[in-house]
């Protein structure tokens, strides 16, 4: 098994390596420092206005936050989907096919016509004269090309996943009605900022002077007082906790059953079972799904049933082979390691899956020496028998020896490897029967490596097409 290289068709690899011209060139004159003194987002807002204001009147939706913005994204995506909505969705990065970063209602967009809009856009961005050390953002350029695919698809409503800031982000030059804020937590330091308070200001940004309601999850006092200071009284701020709320979750069979309460009153999701873990995620992207729905159609009623049993979230908890169960997570942090421990030990719980777990439990993990490698370590150690430390084939990520000493500290049996497809072979060694799980665990990047590694299609957010919904 190896990791399989990528085809483009219709001059889409020229057209990708063309994306990163602008800020190739700037490279060798940008000073390291923070996106506040280094980034240039207004580039992004000028090309936008370039392209006639498209977004302007588009009916946007932006998601922020240190964890989870990616399935938030989806899922707001598919629950407007099943409410009969045409969805543009814009995420990054990807994991296997470049396309992956645009879809429409859950497909994504074809090479050829990838390739089109980047010669259009090239048009007006190879006439623009930027100082040296500024640059075209890449996911700036790709924003502004989803937006062109968007308008001229007819979509409804539109879903952007920001990068790692909000204030300084090219994504968050797309002006947007709504805003979702995920979890916020220290992360990015060297170039968010090292306090709450700086990295919060980061995340703040996606209010804009176009925002009109946020949904976010509860954060930090100091983050919960700089989004609140931000809303103005014409913005409407919904917390989970507050006007959003997980009334009830449970398992079965292969589905995951969420019941949620907002405003609008209760509505139960299903999803696959694993996502049972994803309980406040759904809750804060039904929210906003449901204040979307309204705004475009006001008397629409909404439904009381969602069925997202054929949604796929890549590299959420996601099972990619049987024999042995392979469980594949994005998994950098310590608080979204609680998931994974909490997934396990469900797991090794009667249930009526099919898919218990009584033998091994053994984590590949491959994470960069800027996350928080310490947290995920520390709290799976009492649920994982054996870890495997690797890392991703991103060149662009740093990776040192420091989890693999802490990593001795804790666990028995610890190994190291290269990459993931030598760590799978030392972990593989380790596992002796059906029901041995074995994690794979890490950055984005990792994710990746092991969707190519076992050849997971990620073109759809669907396995096959979505139920229809039941109206309340």
């Amino acid at each position: 098994m190896k990791l399989t290289n990528r085809t483009f068709d219709g001059g889409a690899f020229g057209a990708i390596n063309w994306i990163y011209s602008s800020y190739n060139r700037a490279k060798p004159y940008i000073q390291r420092g923070m996106d506040k003194e280094t980034r240039h987002p207004e580039w992004t807002g000028r090309l936008l206005k370039a392209m006639g204001d498209l977004d302007a009147s588009m009916y946007n939706i932006a998601v922020t936050g240190s964890k989870g913005k990616g399935s938030h994204s989806i899922l707001i995506a598919a629950m407007l989907e099943q409410m009969g909505f045409r969805v543009g969705l814009f995420t990054g990065p990807h994991l296997v096919d470049f396309m992956e970063r645009f879809r429409v209602n859950g497909q994504v967009m074809p090479e050829r016509q990838f390739a089109r809009y980047v010669d259009d856009l090239r048009e007006t961005v190879d006439n623009w004269d930027l100082p040296e050390n500024e640059y075209f953002g890449p996911v700036g350029l790709l924003a502004a090309i989803a937006v062109k695919w968007f308008s001229d698809s007819k979509t409804d409503i539109n879903v952007f996943e920001l990068g790692r800031g909000a204030l300084h982000d090219d994504v968050n030059q797309v002006r947007h009605v709504g805003a979702v804020i995920a979890p916020v937590f220290l992360e990015h330091t060297r170039e968010l900022g090292r306090t709450y308070a700086e990295v919060g200001t980061e995340k703040a940004g996606v209010i804009t002077k176009d925002t009109r309601w946020v949904c976010t999850h509860p954060q930090t006092a100091t983050v919960q007082g700089i989004l609140t200071e931000r809303s103005s009284d014409d913005i409407e701020l919904s917390t989970l906790g507050d006007t959003i709320a997980v009334r009830d979750r449970r398992v079965e069979g292969l589905t995951c059953i969420i019941t949620v309460e907002t405003k609008c009153g209760e509505c139960q999701v299903r999803l696959p079972y694993a996502q049972i873990h994803l309980a406040d995620n759904v809750a804060v992207a039904l929210s906003a799904a449901q204040h979307a729905a309204l705004d475009k159609r006001p008397d629409m009623v909404l439904p009381a049933y969602l069925d997202l049993q054929e949604l796929s979230l890549p590299g959420r908890l996601q099972t990619v082979s049987i024999e042995p169960r392979v469980v594949v997570d994005g998994t950098i942090h310590g608080r979204s390691a609680a998931l994974v421990r909490e997934y396990i030990r469900n797991r090794r719980q009667e249930t009526d899956s099919g898919e218990r777990i009584t033998g091994r439990v053994g984590a590949i993990i491959g994470i960069p020496e800027d996350k928080d490698g310490t947290g995920v370590l520390k709290v799976l150690s009492d649920v994982v028998d054996f870890v495997v430390i690797c890392r991703a084939h991103n060149p662009h990520l740093q990776f040192d020896d420091n989890w693999t000493r802490l990593a001795r500290t804790l666990y028995e049996d610890v190994s190291t490897a290269q990459y993931l497809e030598d760590a799978l072979v030392s972990a593989r060694e380790r596992l002796s029967s059906e029901a041995d799980l074995l994690l794979v665990l890490g950055t984005q990047s990792l994710v990746g490596d092991a969707m190519r590694l076992f050849e997971f299609d990620t073109r759809s957010i669907w396995r096959r097409a979505p139920l229809k919904v039941s109206k309340r």
